[in-house]
């Protein structure tokens, strides 16, 4: 149904240090995105930012956004950049939403 190969394995793991490791080794670690977000609102390029509502403990004034008719999280969007969270997901919402992470990617 979200286009995964039904022969991959069902072995999921969470944190890999060898995946870890080479990303550092390569890099690939956290730094400062917002010369290159800015790039993109100049360029009025739609972002979606989202997080499980579980994943943080943060009061955003946002609003309601539904699946099936059914309230999936709570969002803002303004002026091309959309923040969002999803209702029953953690750090992994792809893994534990697969659905309505689907859905956002497809709007």
């Amino acid at each position: 149904m979200l286009g995964v190969d039904p022969h991959a394995s069902a072995v999921f793991t969470p944190f890999s240090r060898e995946v870890f490791w080479s990303m550092v080794n390569a890099g690939d670690t956290l730094r400062n995105l917002d010369d290159y977000v800015a790039v993109l609102f100049a360029r009025v390029v739609r972002v979606l930012l989202y997080v499980g509502a579980n994943d943080f403990t943060c009061d955003w004034p946002l609003h309601p956004w539904n699946l099936k008719g059914k309230r999936a999280g709570m969002m803002r969007s303004a002026q091309g950049l959309t923040f969002l969270t999803i209702d029953g997901a953690g750090h992994m919402a792809p893994y534990s939403k697969p659905v309505e992470v689907l859905s956002l990617m497809q709007r």
